[in-house]
């Protein structure tokens, strides 16, 4: 479903600090008038905590979608042949699309091009656009330069989804030669080989045909080094699969695969099942499992989203499907994945298909982007690549404590409310009762580069299946072991949130700012002054995520005394 860009604008995060008294969080009182704030206390930054590598976030893109959202050489709709020299057009959307999803420092993710049109779609170096279709068509030397320009410009990198299932090793050997010699930029990152090659072979006929595709690629000096990644299997296949490949290559070639590379989907109906406890910790045990299966080599998820095969309606296009994306990549991280890409695609580029992506993204049409929930979840963790996981203890808002590494998962059932030890004052919210409390879950990383730690809080949906609930307090201390601050007045926090008025929205924002239909995403950070040294109070509503950087403070240094 396409999704408006500008449904609505309304304020979602509600920030306490002396510029900043929000209506929905009333004057002080008692104690006793409001339920104890949780409490998320980040105590530690160690120099080893999990690294977030880079280029962590991802998309993934069918070819059916190149032409229209990333542009196609100008002459190709009028020649059979395509010439090298004739002037390409990137639909500059897109490219500033990618450029608002870069890391801080600048550096943009990866962008696979493949999915189910990848088996579909086969090299044409003569060939046209006009006949392709979703899953069936042309690749031509236009698009391909198209998504390599767009690339280079957006500051990204591109895997290169080729068509294993015609098998024609020199098509893909063609393609890929016509992609290195066409990449001014080396945005090239890695060439794999079939999409979801278990479908329709066994493991021994794919180890057979991986092997002839890769040798026609390693006979040729100008293809012999291009980084290979796969096996891009479906969800539940057999851990053999990674290995396997992994060792041939390595053993064939004498290099390893530059990442091994899997699919994955939550595949639930509803939101709460998505965003369930056991929903995220079976995630976790399935990216440690990958892991385990390809030592020494990164683990990648290549393609993923909420639900397969498009997705659901009321599930994969609401604010809920992008809070389980914003679980989905900070959990993925902190169990060290090495990426994450969300996979788009517009069934609207031919509609004879009778297919619909409710979990696309993004759509591009007529150069125009149409945001949906799911990009609005990805642009508040764009910073989250080069960045070190932290030591967190969460008490929820029933008093109950979790302590782990990178965060955790709140506890809800009720307590009597008293008054926090560590508070100044009291925040005063709607009281909840213990069907209507949701469950916080949350992780804090370091940003070395940017002098910053990142406190990231996710507020489940209400138990029960409520899609919507009363804002709840969190005050999040950041201990001066890791702010370094000496000094008696610590500066502000600035805070993004990501949400709508329930887990049901259709139109969610960050700090109440839409995409533009031109690609550009202006979120105004919300200035969070401290309510004690190191404290900060934030308001958070179901299916809402919120981004707190703290900034370091470097640790002063006593006056040397006057001789």
């Amino acid at each position: 479903m396409v999704l408006s860009s500008r449904r609505r604008s309304r304020p979602l995060l509600v920030l306490v600090g002396a510029s900043l008294l929000a209506a929905t969080l009333l004057p002080l009182r008692p104690a006793s008038a409001a339920p104890v704030p949780a409490l998320v206390d980040v105590t530690a930054c160690p120099s080893d905590g999990r690294l977030v590598g880079p280029r962590f976030l991802g998309l993934s893109v069918e070819w059916s979608t190149v032409t229209p959202w990333f542009g196609a050489v100008a002459t190709e709709a009028s020649t059979a042949t395509v010439t090298t020299s004739a002037p390409l057009q990137v639909v500059p959307a897109t490219v500033r699309l990618l450029q608002g999803l870069r890391d801080t420092t600048g550096r943009g993710g990866l962008l696979r091009v493949g999915g189910n049109s990848q088996d579909g779609y086969v090299w044409d170096a003569h060939g046209r656009t006009a006949g392709n279709r979703l899953f069936r068509g042309t690749v031509t030397p236009g698009m391909l330069r198209a998504v390599l320009e767009a690339a280079r410009q957006a500051g990204w990198q591109v895997q290169l989804g080729t068509n294993l299932a015609v098998d024609r090793p020199d098509l893909v050997h063609q393609e890929v030669a016509y992609a290195v010699r066409h990449d001014p930029g080396h945005v090239l990152a890695a060439v794999e080989l079939g999409n979801e090659p278990n479908g329709y072979l066994s493991e021994a006929d794919y180890l057979r045909r991986f092997t002839r595709y890769a040798d026609a690629l390693a006979a040729d000096p100008v293809t012999r080094h291009v980084p290979l990644a796969g096996p891009g299997t479906s969800q539940g296949v057999s851990p053999a699969w990674q290995a396997d490949l992994l060792a041939l290559v390595r053993q064939r070639y004498g290099v390893p695969l530059v990442w091994s590379g899997w699919h994955a989907y939550g595949n639930k109906p509803t939101v709460g099942q998505l965003l369930a406890p056991a929903t995220s910790d079976a995630w976790r045990r399935a990216v440690l499992s990958a892991r385990a299966n390809v030592p020494g080599v990164p683990s990648r998820v290549t393609e993923g989203n909420s639900v397969g095969s498009g997705g659901l309606s009321s599930v994969s296009n609401v604010t809920g499907s992008g809070t389980w994306l914003a679980d989905t990549l900070l959990t993925g991280a902190h169990a060290g994945l090495a990426g994450y890409s969300a996979h788009a695609w517009d069934g609207a580029v031919d509609p004879s298909a009778g297919w619909r992506s409710w979990y696309t993204p993004f759509t591009v049409r007529s150069g125009q982007v149409h945001a949906s929930p799911e990009l609005y979840a990805m642009s508040l963790l764009a910073g989250l690549s080069g960045s070190r996981f932290c030591t967190t203890t969460t008490r929820g808002w029933d008093g109950a404590r979790t302590t782990e590494a990178h965060g955790g998962i709140a506890s809800v059932a009720p307590v009597p409310p008293a008054p926090p030890a560590t508070s100044t004052a009291t925040v005063v919210t709607t009281p909840v009762s213990a069907t209507s409390t949701p469950r916080l879950r949350t992780w804090s990383a370091v940003r070395p580069g940017r002098g910053a730690v990142d406190v990231y809080l996710l507020s489940e949906p209400v138990p029960g299946g409520a899609g919507t609930g009363p804002q709840q307090a969190v005050l999040v201390r950041v201990r001066p072991a890791v702010t370094l601050a000496t000094v008696a007045a610590p500066p502000p926090a600035t805070a993004l949130a990501y949400g709508g008025v329930s887990c049901g929205d259709l139109a969610p924002s960050v700090n109440g700012s839409h995409v533009f239909p031109e690609g550009v995403l202006r979120p105004v950070p919300l200035t969070v002054v401290p309510s004690a040294p190191g404290s900060y109070r934030v308001g958070i509503r179901p299916c809402q995520v919120v981004r707190l950087t703290v900034p370091l403070v470097p640790a002063t240094k006593p006056a040397t005394p006057a001789r």
